[in-house]
């Protein structure tokens, strides 16, 4: 089992959601820092993995393991050579390894799939907070499907781009307050402005 401390989501929470100062060095470009190389931040082209059809809101699901359930069986919906139980089963392995939950009631979970044929992101809101870890509850989640034989691992790209986007309150207050697909797709697609 992962050590919660040394994950990759427990060291993602205390950067962008607990304001932790950090021990490993930030790349920045800031001329002030002595020994830093240039930063280029580039997000991310939502429009290529987000569309809404793969955008649900207001869910009144009750449990972390149906709202992955839920995020399966739209993916199949969409997919139908899509392995939705199998799908399934990669996000509760993501989640017993180290829980996706982020603060803020969002979760980031993440699956790894043969029968994934393209990076897919997927967001779900619920019309109440759930129970996503004995301590955390999460109202927004923020899914991608990742096919098993990805070239260049370009999902790690969308996912640091997401974790970009969270850090903006604006964004977060936007996203949490959508009322329709559309509204979450075009704050995405709207990323530079954030």
């Amino acid at each position: 089992m992962t050590d919660k401390h040394n994950s990759f989501w427990h060291k993602l929470q205390q950067r962008f959601f607990n304001n932790t100062p950090q021990t490993d060095p930030v790349w920045t470009n800031d001329k002030n820092i002595s020994g830093q190389k240039p930063r280029v931040d580039q997000m991310s082209d939502f429009t290529k993995v987000l569309t809404a059809e793969n955008v649900e809101l207001n869910l009144s699901l009750k449990t972390r393991d149906e709202v992955l359930k839920k995020l399966s069986q739209m993916a199949q919906s969409i997919d139908e050579s899509l392995d939705s139980e199998s799908v399934y089963g990669r996000f509760l392995l993501r989640e017993r390894g180290c829980s996706t939950a982020l603060g803020e009631e969002i979760a980031l979970p993440h699956a790894i799939d043969q029968s994934v044929t393209e990076l897919t992101m997927q967001v779900i809101t619920l019309d109440q907070p759930i129970l996503w870890t004995a301590k955390e509850e999460v109202s927004v989640i923020i899914a991608f499907l990742i096919p098993a034989e990805e070239k260049n691992y370009q999902h790690v790209e969308y996912l640091a781009s997401v974790a970009y986007l969270l850090q903006k309150k604006h964004f977060v207050s936007s996203l949490k307050k959508a009322k329709t697909e559309a509204e979450i797709v075009k704050l995405f697609e709207d990323r530079e402005n954030f």
